[in-house]
């Protein structure tokens, strides 16, 4: 019992002293996980800290770094083994953001900026809220997206747009502001259409954008969008800080100044950072992590540039010194450039032109006159870093490509260059000088004992020519016929076109003849005048081959262009007759009496033949014909135009005379009859009377087809065909008709309208009577049956009110 008692005391013991400890045990806990906590925002803020600190150092040292020259000692290398130890990343680009006046407000407001991976279903339900002055209105459409509007804000004030789904986007068509706001939070949004922001801005948070266009004032403003498609931001008046997912696409940017551009994906925009005065420094504190591609045109200094890769149609025109340019992988593109201190490519540059000391123009191209003019000046790279290779790429550092002559002194010198891969295929590099040794495929050797490094630019590469007429002016635009032989060229080269040379209709191995073309818009013209000097003083019409080639500042000669045509200059005739058929008189005479008939003519084959409104085109034998010609009694002038194939005019011409018909009113007579031959003692002859007609036939009707008035006996009528009928009592042979007759009318033969006692006028036939057209108001109708024994009858309506 003892020993069980004990046992039980024990164990009460035990359970006393566990319960006192497990108090101790939460404590520790507790203080392990406050521990925890302290540590964390002690580090978090320590970070910050930390943050601060290095851009407020940087910032004050850069002034002083974009003072610094380099030395013009010879410079020393900078490795004893592989330089790709040596040559680690640059900084990255932030690190030289220039300071912000809230740093750790503008970090918040980016922090609420989480875009989207693709557009807004246009089905969540959004509200907004204002903090401090002003109002917002949020319109639904009944698509479901939205208008914002802001009104009355100022510099303090908040704008922030909620929707009801954990991070579901709502869709903005419109965004407008009518004056100054602080922040814009609208991360829940994604923009298709036009946001016009009146007053300054200090942060505008969007989500994604697809077809849409910021217009930004204000000197200064803080942005954060997601992926950016076919889209356009104009701030030309503000500096900017601007983030982005990606901007792709057929868009473009511009700014006074950037002072931070950082891009989590590829920037395809045009880039344009203009200030509207004089800036120090426009931009700086650039990272873009994917590709670059599209034009840049930057009008100031630049700081640093860090970007992932750059495509072939990447083109940079920096229009003053820049202080460094990191490309992570392949370079390629055209960049240009006054100055740069260092230019570093993590992978090899392809294709590349890197043009030091040039200025490209407004079409960030080589050649171009006006304001596509360029402009060489000597030029400074001190120091070329490319990790990996370099492939048929340039770097030319202060070389005119006009006169192929090398700018500068050795005071342009480039200081450092280290190529860890090799220098393949048409690769050049051209400077004023070198260092003594330079670091290439991992070995250091002098410049001189490699062929790809030049003081004195050569070049290999021929120029580009094309040709064709300047106006095919054939049937068709590819048909080589032309009244014109006018050539126009187009010559590239990248070092400049210095001449040309041409021949014509050359055979085998005869001599090309230096020609002086005519320098215009685009390319070069060469004329009539220099082909007919390459000929021999004359061009003749007919086929020509001209052979062209462009000669550059170093003697390349350019593939040979042909241009093969055919010369036609004369201008087409032709001869007009009165059809045969159409000639009622002597055949030849040109004289009829129809009132419609066919002219007939001959030309060169595939001429087109013009007549009023009427064309037709001469067949393979240069006939041609124009059928229902009306004629007017009298004589009637006809002009027509002709055009040959290579477009050459000309015109003939052609009187016809039209005779009237004339009116025989006298009955013939009967003026003997008798025996041929009495031969009878006596013979009665009974002579029987020949009956003549001279019953006249009747015009039984004659009337409007169409009385189109008010009603239908008023004469009135917007349709001026006639019908009637006429009868006789042996049959009418003849129909005459006169328009408006005077005392003694002149009447036109129409009987071929007649059939079987009807007949109708077209409004054709009584312009024709008209003598060409028939004009509005009243007009009286004359119309003379005539049978077969000339008798005649003559009815008269009025046509009119």
């Amino acid at each position: 019992m003892r020993r069980s008692s004990a046992s039980s005391r024990r164990a009460t013991n035990q359970g006393q002293q566990r319960q006192r400890a497990r108090p101790a045990r939460l404590l520790l806990a507790l203080l392990a996980r406050a521990t925890s906590f302290i540590c964390r925002d002690l580090l978090a803020a320590l970070k910050n800290r930390l943050s601060t600190w290095r851009r407020e150092i940087v910032d004050a040292l850069t002034p002083a770094l974009e003072r610094m020259r380099f030395e013009p000692l010879e410079p020393r290398l900078l490795m004893s083994a592989d330089p790709v130890s040596v040559l680690a990343p640059p900084p990255a680009a932030d690190a030289q953001t220039a300071p912000d006046s809230h740093p750790t407000e503008r970090r918040a407001d980016i922090a609420m900026a989480a875009a989207p991976a693709a557009l807004a279903a246009a089905n969540a339900q959004a509200s907004v809220s204002v903090t401090g002055a002003g109002t917002a209105q949020l319109t639904r459409a009944d698509d479901g997206s939205y208008t914002l509007a802001v009104r009355g804000t100022d510099a303090a004030s908040r704008v922030t747009l909620q929707t009801d789904g954990a991070g579901s986007h709502a869709l903005l068509t419109a965004l407008s502001t009518d004056s100054a706001v602080g922040a814009l939070d609208l991360g829940l949004a994604d923009l298709q259409g036009n946001a016009q922001l009146a007053g300054p801005v200090g942060t505008l948070v969007l989500g994604d954008l697809d077809g849409a266009s910021i217009a930004l004032t204000g000197t200064s403003a803080n942005l954060r969008l997601g992926n950016v498609t076919d889209s356009s931001l104009l701030a030309g008046q503000t500096q900017l800080q601007l983030e982005a997912d990606s901007w792709t696409g057929n868009g473009s940017l511009q700014a006074a100044s950037l002072t931070r551009l950082a891009v989590h994906g590829s920037f395809d925009a045009a880039l344009l950072v203009a200030p509207p005065g004089t800036a120090a420094m426009v931009l700086t504190g650039v990272n873009i992590e994917g590709s670059a591609s599209g034009a840049w045109n930057i009008q100031g200094r630049t700081g640093n540039v860090q970007i992932g890769s750059t495509s072939p149609s990447w083109r940079a025109q920096f229009q003053a010194p820049v202080t460094q340019i990191y490309i992570v992988g392949d370079a390629s593109g055209t960049l240009a450039a006054p100055a740069i201190q260092v230019l570093q490519v993590g992978g090899s540059m392809r294709g590349m032109s890197v043009l030091v000391g040039a200025n490209l123009g407004a079409d960030l191209a080589l050649g171009g006159s006006g304001a596509n003019a360029d402009s060489f000046k000597a030029g400074t790279l001190a120091r070329l870093r490319v990790i990996g290779d370099i492939v048929d790429s340039r770097v030319h550092i202060g070389v005119d490509p006009t006169t192929g002559a090398v700018l500068g002194a050795a005071g342009n010198r480039v200081q450092e260059l280290v190529v860890v891969g090799a220098l393949s295929g048409s690769t050049q590099l051209v400077a004023p000088a070198f260092p003594a040794t330079v670091r290439v495929g991992g070995q250091s050797v002098a410049p001189n004992t490699l062929p790809q490094l030049q003081v004195v630019a050569s070049d290999t590469t021929a120029p580009v020519l094309s040709a064709a007429l300047r106006s095919d002016s054939g049937a068709s635009a590819s048909d080589g016929i032309t009244n014109d032989p006018t050539l126009a060229l187009q010559a590239s080269d990248a070092l400049g076109v210095t001449g040309f040379e041409a021949r014509i209709d050359a055979s085998g191995s005869a001599a090309y003849t230096a020609i002086t073309p005519t320098a215009v818009t685009g390319g070069y013209t060469l004329g009539a005048a220099a082909l007919a000097q390459l000929a021999g003083g004359t061009l003749a019409d007919g086929a020509h081959v001209v052979e062209l080639r462009a000669i550059d500042a170093a003697g390349n000669r350019s593939a040979v262009a042909r241009v093969a045509f055919t010369l036609d200059t004369t201008a087409p005739a032709a001869t007009v007759q009165l059809a045969p058929a159409s000639d009622t008189g002597t055949v030849g005479d040109r004289q009829t009496t129809l009132a419609s008939v066919t002219l007939r003519g001959t030309t060169g084959a595939g001429t087109r033949v013009q007549l009023g409104s009427a064309t037709t085109t001469a067949d393979s034998t240069g006939a041609f014909a124009f059928s229902n010609v009306a004629l007017a009694v009298g004589s009637n002038s006809f002009s027509f135009t002709l055009t040959d194939a290579a477009g050459n005019t000309g015109t003939a011409s052609l009187a016809v005379t039209r005779t009237a018909i004339p009116v025989d009113t006298t009955p013939p007579s009967v003026n003997t009859l008798a025996l041929v031959s009495d031969t009878g003692s006596s013979l009665a002859v009974t002579r029987t009377a020949i009956p003549v007609d001279t019953t006249p036939p009747s015009v039984n009707t004659l009337a409007l087809v169409s009385d189109t008035g008010s009603s239908t006996t008023d004469g009135i009528t917007r349709d001026p065909r006639v019908q009637g009928t006429v009868s006789d009592n042996v049959a009418v042979t003849r129909l005459l008709v006169a328009l408006d007759p005077t005392a003694t009318p002149t009447y036109t033969d129409l009987s071929a309208a007649l059939n079987a006692g009807a007949f109708s006028l077209s409004a054709a036939q009584l312009n024709t009577l008209a003598g060409g057209t028939l004009a509005q108001g009243a007009h009286t109708l004359s119309v003379v049956a005539v049978d077969a024994a000339g008798n005649r009858s003559t009815a008269v309506r009025r046509l009119g009110p």
